[in-house]
């Protein structure tokens, strides 16, 4: 029986610990997805080839990420180090890239294990501790936490597909539970309600019969996916461009005065392709939570607050729509707290790679009055215009500004407050990008940023 919207949900788990038990959690996937949208192993690596990489690849093309954590999950030895310490475990790997891939992330807890603790994981992996997981009992409970379990991933599909999950049938045997909302700490002791990840971790809050997805970063690629950034930008940026970044065109325009932009209304775009004024979440954000601990994203107050944890960043995207050649605006407001002005920020993602949503580009401003274009590519931070100062910005805590960006084929202009600052040249997706919101944090605290309303424009 064929998955709906040709899901894939791979099954992570370590064969020692978990084989028998991840076997049955597969079945029972199977009859409500179908077999070919259940992949328990990533077989047919070819001879020769990094099997790294082909891990890599082939989860980046998944849904969703199940964990199966048992009592060995770690993988101690006998005094040595444990197999979760070592770069080249295929289960850190798989856990590894759905962190730093903002790939949804269900830790599944049997055999009565626990969560493993951060001090136990490597760096690349603390942010999995911190997930609150699903426990499915391998006995007479087994179909009632499995139920719960689909439950939330069917919500998941809805919101990503925008249909009902009606995939296959569910045994005349087991009821479907009503899920309950529960707070952080609860949900942790309880292990009754299942986050899902990112970049930092990601929560899932279920209401009723469907389950609305928050997911809360990390990534990761901190808590998921914050992926750390120098604190101090480099000022050549030919030397620190990553391998397919190309070239600065050079345009900033430093004779702006001071007082220019300070009027600026609020982003407005004709026939927007995309508005989000941040209401509730109907645009199909990925990468939200609903906590502040960590990378995190989520709603408050009519704003959306995007938060990394200290010297990290963190994104958030609307995975289900590819922009090319568009005009992208949002009002922005710098946080609350911060004790350096140069080294936080908050700005755009654009260009983002639909296969790989670590291959980004950012639009970086700063409290302290100045901006930056960045880029992340293959794991590593770039430099494409270096950090300068501009006088149509707003200084200073909670000052509000306009930032747009402006896509047309390689070149983008960044505006900031009606006036224009930089063109650059980049390397876009053949087929269109992401966009999404970025927020950076300073060396010694977190650091949160609001956004107002994001509009994007199709451009002729």
């Amino acid at each position: 029986m064929p998955g709906h919207c040709m899901s894939k949900i791979v099954i992570s788990y370590r064969r020692t610990d978990t084989a028998a038990i991840a076997g049955r959690i597969r079945d029972r996937l199977v009859s409500r997805y179908g077999d070919t949208s259940v992949f328990m192993d990533i077989e047919n690596i070819p001879f020769g080839s990094d099997f790294r990489t082909h891990i890599r690849e082939a989860l980046l093309q998944s849904d969703v990420l199940i964990a199966v954590v048992g009592p060995d999950w770690l993988g101690r030895g006998n005094g040595g180090p444990s197999r979760i310490s070592n770069e080249t475990d295929p289960v850190r790997i798989e856990i590894e890239t759905a962190l730093q891939g903002r790939i949804p992330l269900i830790p599944v807890l049997v055999n009565n294990a626990g969560m493993p603790e951060a001090a136990d994981l490597p760096d690349s992996l603390k942010d999995f501790a911190f997930l609150n997981a699903a426990d499915v009992d391998t006995g007479r409970d087994f179909h009632q936490h499995m139920e719960r379990l689909i439950q939330a991933l069917d919500g998941f599909i809805e919101r990503k597909s925008g249909k009902a999950a009606t995939l296959g049938p569910t045994p005349a045997s087991t009821a479907t539970p009503r899920a309950t909302i529960d707070g952080p700490a609860a949900a942790r002791a309880s292990r009754n309600w299942i986050p899902v990840v990112s970049a930092a971790a990601v929560t899932v809050v279920v209401a009723g019969l469907g389950a609305a997805w928050f997911l809360k970063t990390p990534p990761k690629p901190a808590v998921t996916q914050a992926a750390q950034q120098p604190v101090g930008l480099p000022t050549n940026e030919a030397a620190n461009l990553a391998p397919a970044a190309k070239a600065v065109v050079p345009a900033a325009n430093s004779s702006i005065p001071a007082t220019a932009g300070r009027n600026v209304a609020g982003c407005h775009e004709p026939s927007p392709a995309f508005l989000d004024e941040f209401k509730t979440n109907t645009a199909g954000w990925i990468h939200l939570g609903e906590t502040r601990i960590g990378s995190n994203a989520y709603y408050d107050d009519d704003e959306m607050v995007v938060m990394a944890a200290a010297q990290n960043t963190k994104w958030i995207v609307v995975p289900s729509r590819k922009f090319k050649n568009v005009t992208i605006c949002a009002d922005i407001k710098s946080p609350e707290e911060a004790t350096a002005l140069g080294a936080t920020a908050g700005g755009l993602v654009f260009w983002t790679s639909a296969g790989n949503i670590d291959n980004i580009y950012t639009a970086n401003l700063y409290p302290d009055g100045s901006y930056a274009i960045l880029r992340k590519y293959s794991g590593t931070w770039s430099t494409i215009v270096s950090k300068r100062s501009f006088a149509s910005i707003r200084k200073g805590l909670e000052a509000q500004n306009q930032i747009k960006i402006t896509l047309k084929d390689r070149i983008a202009t960044l505006t900031i407050n009606g006036v224009k600052a930089q063109d650059f040249q980049g390397e876009p997706p053949e087929d269109g990008g992401l966009v999404g919101l970025f927020a950076r944090s300073e060396k010694d605290q977190t650091n949160e940023w609001r956004f107002l309303k994001i509009v994007v424009a199709q451009e002729p």
